[in-house]
């Protein structure tokens, strides 16, 4: 009985701890005008740029954007890390050949894969017509997973698990720091990152609050599964209703002077 009740009350003080974090994060919304597009954009912007302090302050070995399309912000970022190693996924095969010659003149390893929680193949679905509309095929928003109303043309994809990839690529156990914009699969990239994660500082995440994506799970989901491997979100923007951006950190790269210092001059602004 008491056990149970141990449990019970171990149990609770995770999801209190929890929901005082949402509760600071929903906070930062005061600093943007989220009533116009103008302001959620920024609040994007934002998060985009401390995520560039933080990534300066703690000057990771490696690099991974997983859902890279164009690999943005790691051309962005650089030339301003010259001794990190940058590695950017891309699923989509209409993305990878549109990009590819652009990422890799930029220094950055641009692979064609779908990362997930297993390896092997799987069918990636690029949209083709939207509410009867045909568009195009170089889009940022295809997935593993199928939005309703939306047709698709499936393709068979390489998939790999960002630890498996690591191994591949000679950069397992290397510190490292990742930006994960996969469509609905933020979880399923995390279950296959478990080892990458001991390695880990930051995590740079889009989650969503309700079912974009046919049987995703959730931002919930998502904050708990990182909070039982030692994450927890310090910053978020608000850039569409119910999709936004995260960042993670480790215990470790949070009680760093420099992070502190990023972290008091941008919510301090």
């Amino acid at each position: 009985m008491r056990m149970v009740a141990e449990n019970w009350i171990t149990a609770m003080t995770i999801e209190l701890s929890a929901r005082a974090i949402d509760l600071a994060l929903l906070q930062q919304a005061s600093r943007f005008q989220l009533a116009t597009p103008e302001g959620r954009r920024e609040s994007a912007a934002w998060l985009a740029n401390l995520y560039r302090q933080l990534l300066a302050a703690t000057k990771p070995e490696v690099f991974l954007e997983i859902g890279a399309f164009s690999a943005m912000f790691s051309r962005s970022v650089r030339a301003s890390l010259p001794n990190t190693e940058f590695h950017a996924i891309e699923a989509n095969p209409h993305n990878f050949e549109a990009f590819r010659r652009d990422v890799e003149t930029a220094d950055v390893r641009y692979h064609h894969a779908a990362a997930g929680d297993s390896i092997g193949q799987v069918t990636f679905n690029v949209a083709t017509e939207i509410k009867g509309k045909t568009i195009h095929s170089v889009r940022a928003d295809n997935s593993v997973l199928t939005k309703p109303g939306v047709q698709y043309q499936s393709v068979t994809v390489p998939q790999t698990t960002v630890d498996h990839f690591a191994s591949q690529n000679g950069v397992s156990g290397r510190r490292c720091s990742l930006w994960v914009d996969v469509e609905g699969l933020a979880y399923q990239v995390l279950d296959g990152c478990s080892r990458t994660l001991h390695s880990t500082d930051f995590v740079f995440i889009e989650v969503e609050e309700r079912e974009f994506w046919a049987g995703q799970k959730l931002a919930g989901d998502v904050k708990r599964m990182m909070a039982g491997r030692g994450f927890f979100p310090i910053a978020r923007d608000f850039e569409y209703g119910h999709q936004h951006n995260l960042i993670f950190t480790s215990g470790e790269a949070f009680d760093q002077p420099l992070v502190q210092k990023c972290l008091t001059e941008a919510l301090s602004k």
